[in-house]
Formats: structure tokens, sequence, C-alpha cells
């Protein structure tokens, strides 16, 4: 099976049917390794999104911390970038996602990680997308967290978009 899905050359769709089989728990931890490796090595990209999903799927701190360099890494493709942070942003902690925000000057992943705040139970999350309101310097991302919070049930969410109109 493994020889199937590292030919490069082997049909696409058996491929991703073998890696979209691995499910949680079914998933051992050489495979998640195998997998991890193999990304580097194939040329496909909706292979490499089917790893992305496998190895989040997976879960696991060394899975995660994979993911976070995945997303990290500005020579890999932006689409794989946001699909790994849509996957590990979810569990990450907040101070890590506010860094992936703030290192990042991609307003894909910028976005992604405003969208995964968004979602996030935590005053802290929130607190984050009202700096980027306030303070950001991108103006669509900005516009983005606005959007946000303008949606928002919580009330300094209320309280800043009447501040932002007062000025």
């Amino acid at each position: 099976v493994r020889t199937i899905v590292e030919n490069n050359t082997a049909d696409e769709a058996l491929r991703t049917s073998v890696i979209d089989g691995l499910d949680r728990d079914r998933m051992t931890i050489e495979d998640a390794t195998w997998l991890r490796s193999l990304y580097a090595k194939t040329t496909s990209a909706r292979i490499k999104d089917r790893i992305v999903s496998a190895v989040s799927r997976a879960g696991g701190d060394a899975n995660n911390q994979w993911l976070l360099a995945l997303v990290r890494n500005d020579d890999e493709a932006l689409d794989a970038r946001t699909t790994a942070l849509q996957h590990v942003g979810r569990t990450m902690d907040l101070a890590t996602l506010n860094k992936v925000y703030d290192a990042s000057s991609q307003r894909p992943i910028r976005e992604a990680v405003i969208d995964l705040l968004s979602e996030r139970k935590e005053p802290e999350a929130l607190d984050k997308i009202v700096d980027i309101a306030r303070n950001g310097t991108d103006v669509e991302m900005r516009r983005h967290a606005i959007n946000i919070l303008s949606r928002s049930k919580d009330p300094r969410a209320s309280r800043l978009l009447l501040q932002l109109v007062d000025h």
C-alpha cells in the first residue's frame, strides 16, 4: 500500500483513497511519521493536502508540531499552509495562534487566524481580534476583524465598534 502511495506516477485517485483510509483509529505513530516524511517527497498538491488532513486526524504533539512548522514555512504553497493552519489552529494555544498572525505577512494566513480566533471562546481570542481591528496596519485585515466583531455578541465588541464609528 505504501509503495502505491509513494509512487508519483500511480493513479492519484487511488493514492488519495489510501491516504483517506488512514483514520485516527487505524493510524499508528509509524504511519503518521511515514506520512510526514512522504509530504516532502510528493509533487501533487492534492496528495499533499490529503497528507495534511490525515496527519491532523492522527493528532498528537509530534503531528501538531509538524503542522505548525508547515504553517510557518514560507517555502510551502500557501494553500497547503492555510489547510494545515485550519487543522492545527483549532487546538493550538492562543499565544501561538497570535504569534502566527503577527509573524505572517500573507493575507490568507492572517485571515485564517482571524477566523480561527472568532471560533474560540476564550476572552483573549476576542482581545486579539479587537487589537487587529483597532491597531492593524493592513486595511483588509482590519476590515475582516471588524466584520467578525460586528457578528459577535460580546459587549466588548459592540463597544469597540461604537468607538470606531465615533472616530
